[in-house]
């Protein structure tokens, strides 16, 4: 019953049908996560918390997928206050007998990308990931990362995958998306990455709908203005630091 009242953004029958399972003895967790979805969507953080000490107060263990909704929650969050809490539910998880996991991860850096906290999160849990599965040649693929997540991940890929590379092709690729039913959550990943790319000072072309192309010219003047060391660097014959 609270599932279908989230998706009928109907937030006091939520809230009503979740008094009902605590009042008749069936508070369950699954009961309690379309409502910490709810607030996640809304941008209500401090009301995710408030649900999470709800449950421990009804003696209901919040599963690992409700601590990962209102550690996202909190990345709707503007102020540090809200980053703060979300690292102390990550930090809270082994506490209460969870292992964080990639999804742990990507909702952590909604709130802490950018910070030696979130880059060492990035390192530990997504990055194996990502060197197994979301790096096809010399191109990145963001689809599986949250935002914050894929900020993490461009700049790491800009700064220390690609230098490693004995060469560069003509063009590397950030794959934003897959379309279809996923429009608007590539079109929101394609508008993060532009955002970083811009930040980095790299110029981009958007060769199709979801993938932003990079050339290797720019990549390498990139490089020489940050004189970061790198390998060949492309079909060239350049040397490092050259």
């Amino acid at each position: 019953v609270a599932t279908a009242c989230v998706a009928a953004d109907l937030r006091g029958e939520a809230l009503g049908a979740l008094w009902q399972a605590e009042q008749t003895g069936q508070a369950h967790p699954r009961v309690y996560l379309p409502v910490l979805r709810m607030f996640r969507a809304t941008g209500q953080w401090r009301e995710a918390i408030s649900t999470l000490d709800r449950m421990n107060r009804q003696g209901v263990t919040p599963s690992l997928q409700c601590y990962n909704t209102c550690i996202w929650a909190c990345g709707g969050g503007s102020d540090s206050e809200a980053a703060r809490e979300a690292q102390r539910l990550f930090d809270e998880l082994p506490l209460k007998g969870y292992t964080p996991d990639a999804i742990s991860a990507n909702c952590l850096l909604d709130s802490v990308h950018g910070t030696p906290v979130g880059r060492q999160v990035f390192l530990d849990l997504l990055v194996p990931d990502l060197l197994a599965h979301a790096l096809t040649g010399m191109h990145l693929d963001l689809h599986s990362l949250s935002h914050g997540a894929a900020r993490e991940a461009i700049a790491w890929w800009v700064h220390e995958v690609l230098p490693q590379r004995e060469s560069l092709p003509a063009t590397m690729e950030v794959v934003c998306g897959v379309g279809g039913a996923a429009g608007k959550q590539q079109y929101a990943m394609v508008a993060v990455a532009v955002d970083v790319l811009s930040q980095l000072g790299l110029r981009w072309s958007q060769p199709r709908p979801g993938a932003l192309s990079l050339s290797a010219r720019d990549v390498r003047q990139y490089w020489r203005g940050q004189h970061l060391p790198w390998r060949r660097c492309g079909g060239g014959g350049e040397a490092a630091g050259v």
